[in-house]
């Protein structure tokens, strides 16, 4: 965690396509951090280590898979919903917010902006208001004479 530079850096040893991810913070994100005092981490520490705390050591993926079915349970979340959903929903939303699609597809972590589109929800709920905002045409105007 580099809170200077409102990152997350995450090094090709622990990633999953063995390439260094650089994962941007938010302000909100920022002080959930701060409020759970992981702003003071080790920079070499796993935000879920152990047994799902901060630690040296890595967190094994049973430990995730059991903390998101818990957690959906409590949520009432649909079964269908994955801990993965969670990250097509955020691509989504920094797309439907204006985030320029090449900065969603670093903030992803993906190659190319062909698997940043397949992994967003591709409704957009604003679509008829930002038509009728900008007074799109689809050429029915008379043309004057």
């Amino acid at each position: 965690v580099h809170m200077k530079d409102h990152c997350i850096i995450v090094p090709p040893n622990v990633s999953k396509n063995h390439c260094t991810r650089v994962v941007g913070l938010t302000p909100e994100i920022e002080n959930l951090m701060h409020d759970l005092r992981l702003d003071i981490l080790p920079e070499d520490y796993f935000i879920c280590g152990k047994d799902l705390i901060p630690s040296k050591m890595s967190a094994a993926d049973a430990s995730y898979r059991k903390a998101w079915l818990e957690m959906r349970r409590e949520l009432n979340l649909p079964e269908t919903m994955q801990l993965y959903s969670l990250k097509d929903t955020g691509i989504t939303n920094m797309l439907e917010n204006g985030v320029p699609a090449i900065d969603v597809m670093k903030q992803a972590g993906h190659h190319d902006l062909a698997m940043t589109s397949r992994y967003a929800n591709h409704r957009d709920t604003r679509i008829a208001q930002k038509m009728y905002n900008n007074n799109l045409s689809f050429g029915s105007e008379k043309e004057e004479n």
